[in-house]
This record gives C-alpha cells, sequence and structure tokens, in this order.
C-alpha cells in the first residue's frame, strides 16, 4: 500500500502551529520501526502541554527537508521546530 504524502503546511498553518525547542530525533525519520519516530523536546503553545514542558511528539509522517528543518508532520498535529538540542 502506497502512502501519501501531506502537502508542506502554509505559512498560516505554520503561524498557528506549537514550537518544539531544544529538540532532537533520536532515532531515524521514518525508520523500520515508526513508533520510535518521535521528537523530544522543550514545547510551547501545545494545548495538551504547558509551556516549557520537556515532551515527545506523536510519530513523525514528515519533516522539512531544508536545513535546519523548520516544521515536521506528526500524526497527530504539525510543529514549529525551534532549535535543535
Amino acid at each position: 500500500m502506497d502512502v501519501e504524502t501531506p502537502p508542506e503546511p502554509t505559512e498560516e498553518e505554520l503561524a498557528a502551529a506549537p514550537v518544539i525547542k531544544d529538540w532532537e530525533l533520536p532515532r531515524a525519520v521514518l525508520s523500520n520501526d515508526p513508533a520510535r519516530n518521535q521528537i523530544h523536546g522543550v514545547f510551547y503553545g501545545h494545548p495538551g502541554i504547558a509551556d516549557g514542558e520537556r515532551g515527545h511528539s506523536s510519530d513523525v509522517v514528515q519533516i522539512d527537508t531544508d536545513e535546519p528543518p523548520r516544521w515536521a508532520i506528526c500524526t497527530s498535529r504539525t510543529y514549529r521546530l525551534g532549535t535543535r538540542k
């Protein structure tokens, strides 16, 4: 079964998205174990995580290919990416 790649987020979607700072991706993106493809970092603007708390995203579906990446689409929402750890 082919998995369709979602479209890149718009500037409006990015402006409204929560931010993950001091982030890292412990395993390679979209490896053979997608349950491990989560971004870990400090969250801001997330409806379920207090600002400044460490946590992890849901599974990564797509990540910006720019360097440094500016965004990631995960199964539950889109995130803006701040500085890497």
